[in-house]
């Protein structure tokens, strides 16, 4: 029982960090992307980005109170993070 409890935090919070990166490193790629591609693709990425942000509370959520698989999910989410991050955010930088 602790054991169950323990990795769920440990499993939130690698959520919130993961949603700190999204927030943050994703949406700057995003903008560089949009420089360089302008808005068509820039609005596919925009949906893409809006969509991991929603998930990690989704996640979150499935995890305390309908008892997910958490490696379903962690393989999930990491493999959005991969796509997105070859796809639209290979420029991370701030200038």
């Amino acid at each position: 029982m602790l054991g169950e409890v323990l990795i769920k935090v440990v499993v939130t919070l690698l959520l919130c960090m993961s949603l700190v990166w999204t927030l943050l490193p994703w949406a700057f790629g995003l903008l560089n992307f949009q420089n360089k591609h302008g808005d068509p693709l820039y609005k596919i990425g925009r949906v893409c980005w809006w969509v991991m942000v929603a998930m990690h509370p989704v996640f979150a959520i499935g995890i305390w109170f309908f008892d997910a698989s958490l490696s379903k999910l962690i393989f999930s989410l990491a493999a959005m993070h991969c796509f997105f991050g070859i796809t639209f955010a290979r420029n991370v930088s701030t200038q």
